[in-house]
């Protein structure tokens, strides 16, 4: 990448976060303390015993290296006398302090490394458990990519960061509180340059440290914003190739891609401030403590090996000072990415919940005032107002970009309306879950997905506890009995064929027939269809329509029609443009007015096209 790549995004756009911020660190904490796997009294028990002999194996050290100088000018050691034996008891016990010391780093580490890993798996099942029930709007307005980078990158960096440093950073701040107890024991006048030193960096280092949060979500924000391109890529790969915007799909992830770089970089200035300020308090405390402890072995108020020992004490605080300092920004980082993860896991709390019987018969689906745009902008649909009569099968045609598939992903619940109502016989949408709405109202397109696993798991998912026979029969419904040419091509294992990631790729076709066979097995009271029989122009055609005929029956249908063929056959025809309903009448009536249905009709059977399209998609 040169620099003429770089893209002209300001850095203001890089400081922006997204659309769901991380949970506060109090919030994280009291989250982690429900999950099944939260530290329990054995867990506190075992650091506590690791950090109390780890302290003590440092420090002890320490003060009594510093005390051996009185020994070897003939003092003597407290429990360990004088001389030659105090020399040999002194160097025993530093050999035990060592080893004690390894213990205690070694327990703790491990503890802390074990119930880090079973947290992660609470927190990234209750963050998918939440994803899945969170309302639908919701999820597409974060992305999928930011949504993926909480689920695993986000876990993933809290728990190694943690794993890693946990230990050390919770060492380290213990050291402090330990080490000055120390000093404060040999003399406390020890304690003043420390005091002093604190006071001086205090409020340059708490500005700096409050940049850290923010500085942290930035930067994921921009690997989740640069991940959702990435994906995005992938996913339109052929389109990429076929359309050859090769050049513009680059640059959009290199402009991406940027974006996160410059986040990264925006917090290298804070940490080098901090190491700065580290710098500043334990040089100037190293060389006060020298300095006060020399002056008072002068005066005869210390003893050298008092003096030693206060010295030998600061130096080990050189590294609980540096970790401090060094992980501080790491270890926000890690609590800001816990925080995303915990927020996402969260993301489900206050949505509807309903005990709303069930609809067992097709009900009247109704759409009442329905104002509809994205975010801040002006409204694509505005005041759209419909009544799908009971059992009735609706086709919606309309040029690309009409409205159709907005409308549609409305009635759904995947979009909610600026203003107006959606029901669903005499149940208003927005007053009951995403689950309920998900039972009643059926929503297929063309861009159908195969779940991993065997063809009888795939759809199991749709009714789950479902016999064979029953698997069996939906298959046959659409055109796949056990004992077709398609089925055994394709499935030579029966139901225990493997589909989906990982498996042969199935042709379009039979991915569509699989998906309506799911459709029956669901059996929603409401089906839209979507481009859901785009194949048609397939050798599968024929057999293809009829399972889409077979699935519509007993239920009340809307078809998103792309063919006019498909709209010819409906009950009712509504044709939009530019966001309103400007035709409505049956496929007749819609003739007999010489409207705009009746000029694409005309137009269609005038070219002897069998397979007229009356628009794309949106």
């Amino acid at each position: 990448m040169t620099s003429k790549a770089h893209p002209s995004t300001s850095s203001d756009a890089d400081s922006l976060p997204d659309a769901l911020a991380p949970a506060s660190l109090r919030q994280s904490l009291r989250f982690l303390s429900s999950m099944p796997h939260a530290p329990r009294w054995a867990t506190h028990a075992s650091l506590a015993f690791a950090f109390g002999v780890t302290l003590v194996s440092l420090i002890g050290s320490a003060w009594l290296t510093g005390r051996l100088v009185d020994v070897f000018q003939g003092g003597s050691l407290p429990l360990l006398g004088t001389g030659e034996k105090a020399v040999i008891g002194a160097i025993i016990v530093l050999a035990v302090s060592y080893v004690a010391d390894q213990l205690g780093r070694t327990l703790g580490r491990y503890v802390i490394s074990l119930n880090l890993r079973q947290i992660s798996v609470d927190l990234r099942q209750a963050c998918l458990k939440a994803t899945l029930a969170a309302p639908i709007p919701r999820i597409m307005e974060l992305g999928t990519g930011n949504v993926m980078t909480r689920l695993t990158k986000d876990i993933d960096d809290f728990v190694n960061t943690m794993g890693n440093m946990a230990f050390r950073v919770a060492l380290a701040v213990l050291m402090f509180p330990a080490s000055l107890f120390a000093l404060g024991a040999i003399d406390l006048r020890l304690l003043i340059p420390f005091v002093v030193l604190v006071a001086l960096v205090w409020v340059p280092v708490k500005r700096n440290t409050a940049l850290l949060p923010q500085a942290a979500n930035v930067v994921a924000s921009r690997e989740g914003q640069m991940n959702n391109i990435l994906l995005d890529s992938i996913r339109a790969l052929p389109t990429i190739k076929s359309l050859g915007l090769h050049q513009w799909a680059h640059k959009r992830l290199q402009s991406s891609s940027w974006r996160a770089v410059r986040a990264r970089l925006y917090t290298a200035p804070i940490f080098a401030r901090l190491i700065g300020y580290a710098y500043v308090i334990y040089g100037g405390y190293l060389m006060s403590v020298i300095a006060l402890a020399g002056f008072l072995t002068y005066r005869g108020i210390m003893t050298p090996g008092q003096a030693t020992a206060a010295v030998m004490v600061v130096m080990r605080m050189e590294m609980p000072i540096f970790n401090a300092v060094l992980m501080l920004g790491r270890v926000q980082e890690a609590f800001t990415s816990l925080g995303r993860a915990v927020s996402l896991a969260k993301i489900s709390e206050g949505a509807v919940t309903s005990t709303t019987a069930d609809i067992t018969q097709a009900p009247e689906v109704i759409v009442d005032h329905v104002t509809f745009g994205y975010q801040d902008g002006p409204p694509i649909m505005e005041d759209i107002t419909l009544t799908f009569a009971a059992g009735t099968t609706t086709a919606i045609v309309g040029a690309s970009g009409a409205g159709k598939s907005t409308l549609a992903s409305i009635i759904a619940g995947i979009n909610v309306p600026t203003s107006g109502t959606v029901r669903v016989g005499d149940v208003d949408t927005a007053t009951v879950s995403d689950e309920w709405t998900a039972r009643h109202v059926t929503l297929m397109s063309q861009e159908v997905h195969i779940f991993s696993g065997t063809l009888r798991d795939d759809l199991l998912l749709a009714k789950p506890g479902a016999s064979d026979e029953q698997l069996l029969s939906a298959l046959h419904a659409v055109g796949l009995s056990k004992t077709s040419v398609d089925f055994m091509r394709n499935f030579p294992e029966g139901l225990d064929t493997r589909v989906g990631t990982g498996a042969e790729d199935l042709p379009a076709a039979i991915e569509q027939q699989l998906s309506l066979a799911r459709v029956l097995l669901v059996d929603p009271p409401v089906l839209i269809m979507d481009e859901a029989t785009s194949e048609a122009g397939s050798d599968a055609a024929k057999m293809l329509e009829s399972a889409a005929q077979e699935a519509t029956k007993g239920r009340t249908s809307i078809v998103i029609a792309h063919r006019l063929d498909q709209a010819a056959g409906a009950d009712r025809i509504i044709v939009m443009d530019q966001g309103a309903v400007i035709e409505d009448g049956t496929h007749q009536e819609l003739l007999d007015v010489g409207g705009s249905y009746a000029r694409l009709y005309s137009a269609w059977a005038h070219s002897g096209d069998a397979r007229p399209e009356s628009g794309g998609g949106e």
